[in-house]
């Protein structure tokens, strides 16, 4: 069953690197024409906000380094190096939602881990699997593809900028693919 699940997840991904659908916000051709990326983070961070409930600033600094960080408050920052990886607005949302998540959960991650089984994962990438689920949530949430998310995150590890990328994308499909599976959450 857990083979079916990966095969269908691997199907719906081709689908999506291949039509790059525009029934979600963030497809539109008005987001991707937008002139600055400071504007189009704005646009991207006010239709996440509306999801987390508060107000979502995000700095970006001259940098060629790939990196997205979050300070405690929830001020995102991003370097213009991640935002030559970050192309479309799908993939925005993803990122500033994950990087948004690591404020929002702390430390209490038990929940998704006992849904996805990754107990036994190193604390550092099991914050990190938690910051992408709840990313791809925010971002699908807020009208943006989710299945984006993976899509970028193979285009860092290409980039050398992502550390323990199998067990996130595991992760991740293992998620995506149990999200349209009325058994899995009937039980």
């Amino acid at each position: 069953m857990t083979r079916l699940r990966l095969t269908i997840f691997l199907i719906i991904l081709a689908i999506v690197f291949v039509c790059e659908g525009n029934s979600f916000a963030g497809s539109n051709a008005a987001n991707h024409a937008l002139a600055s990326s400071k504007e189009r983070a704005n646009v991207v961070a006010k239709q996440l906000s509306k999801i987390v409930g508060f107000d979502i600033k995000v700095i970006i600094i001259d940098d060629k380094t790939p990196e997205a960080y979050v300070y405690p408050d929830g001020t995102v920052v991003l370097t213009k190096g991640i935002l030559d990886i970050v192309k479309t607005n799908d993939e925005l949302a993803f990122l500033i939602g994950h990087e948004i998540a690591h404020t929002i959960h702390g430390n209490n991650q038990e929940t998704i881990f006992q849904i996805i089984g990754g107990h036994n994962l190193p604390e550092q990438v099991r914050h990190e699997i938690q910051a992408d689920i709840s990313g791809m949530l925010y971002a699908e949430k807020a009208g943006f593809n989710p299945f984006a998310s993976v899509k970028l995150l193979a285009k860092m590890v290409k980039k050398d900028s992502l550390h323990s990328f199998d067990e996130r994308f595991e992760a991740m499909s293992r998620f995506l693919s149990n999200k349209w599976d009325p058994y899995y959450w009937a039980e």
